[in-house]
């Protein structure tokens, strides 16, 4: 499966925004955007330096960095950092309102013992991609709370990595905060030798994730490993 240079989650916009969004996003002419990750000499500016009246201007971005955990990532200003109960999770950040909010899980893995059950079990050779895509297949269509993948599974250049991309809808009652209402995940799995590094932006209702494609792109981009933890997938 190629690696793609899209901006994920603009182009995810497509598979979540459905009929109704779809027809205002091609009126806005925003039906791709920049590349999520561009290459070196790639001149072409996501916002104009000085915003026209038409144009939003350019978010400001703080930085959270991890030495421990072994990565840093940015997120928008307007955003706060959270605490979270789970003690996999190594970075949470929310808007005010916790409907939109940046998650960084960091979860235990054996890649090459997990390898050698999925070859035990399919009685042939298996590839580390053939890992990566049934664990994280196994992950989001069995989620609890998830409704629809919208997009996925994709294989995308991430932190240095290859990692299974997803977008997804959710029902976001499941936790009590947000009764009835359905929000949209978009989902990173990048697999080292000895753990899992999930990220995961979060938009509620559905259509915030139009607004904030961009924003969650830059989020995904700005994501760094800061140490070698293992050869990634």
């Amino acid at each position: 499966m190629a690696l793609t240079k899209m901006s994920y989650a603009r182009l995810a916009v497509i598979g979540v925004s459905g009929a109704v969004f779809l027809a205002a996003i091609l009126m806005a002419g925003m039906l791709f955007g920049h590349a999520a990750f561009p290459t070196p000499g790639d001149a072409s500016p996501a916002v104009s330096p000085t915003p026209s009246p038409q144009q939003s201007p350019r978010v400001e971005f703080v930085e959270f960095r991890d030495e421990q955990a072994g990565f840093k990532i940015s997120y928008p200003a307007t955003w706060g950092p959270r605490s979270s109960s789970d003690p996999e999770v190594a970075f949470l950040a929310s808007s005010v309102d916790d409907q939109s909010s940046a998650l960084v899980r960091i979860t235990p893995f054996d890649r090459q013992q997990a390898l050698q059950r999925l070859e035990e079990e399919l009685g042939q050779e298996a590839t580390t991609l053939d890992l990566n895509l049934q664990l994280t297949e196994q992950r989001v269509r069995n989620g609890e709370s998830v409704q629809e993948v919208l997009l996925g599974p994709k294989i995308v250049d991430f932190a240095g990595g290859r990692a299974s991309y997803y977008v997804y809808s959710f029902d976001a009652s499941q936790d009590g905060s947000q009764n009835g209402q359905t929000g949209v995940h978009a989902q990173y799995f990048l697999f080292e030798e000895d753990r899992m590094i999930t990220l995961v932006l979060q938009a509620i209702p559905p259509s915030e994730f139009t607004r904030l494609a961009s924003t969650f792109d830059r989020i995904a981009q700005s994501f760094e490993r800061l140490s070698s933890q293992g050869s990634s997938s």
